[in-house]
């Protein structure tokens, strides 16, 4: 009986201690981002700085952390980079264009009638 006693108190006493440790490190860094302010805000300034610059400009541009090559580097990828991105959106931009001022193409029948039959009251009330 005098065994189960300390045995009750040590039980319980070790989950919290598991769950709190992992928590903070862990838990709010993936599930509770919210949960604890001290957590997201660092890992938040410094992730989120570090990996935006990162994203935010070309795939093909990792090397600036390095400072050991950057002008021999960001070289290479940024020639074929910049040629290659105005390319693409060059040619469907052309057709386009003269797409778009064209009436019958687009179908202005349907959009005028549209406008003034449904006031904007009443487009939240099929909602």
């Amino acid at each position: 009986m005098m065994h189960q006693s300390p045995f009750q108190t040590l039980h319980p006493m070790p989950p919290p201690l598991h769950q709190v440790q992992q928590q903070p490190p862990l838990n709010p860094h993936m599930q509770l981002p919210g949960h604890n302010t001290f957590v997201p805000m660092t890992g938040q300034n410094t992730l989120v700085p570090q990996y935006q610059p990162a994203h935010a400009g070309p795939v093909h541009q990792p090397v600036p952390p390095v400072a050991g090559e950057p002008p021999m580097h960001p070289q290479p990828p940024a020639h074929p980079n910049q040629p290659m991105h105005p390319q693409p959106p060059a040619h469907p931009h052309q057709p386009m264009h003269p797409q778009l001022p064209n009436p019958p193409m687009y179908p202005v029948q349907p959009l005028p009638p549209l406008i003034p039959d449904r006031p904007l009251e009443s487009w939240p009330v099929p909602d």
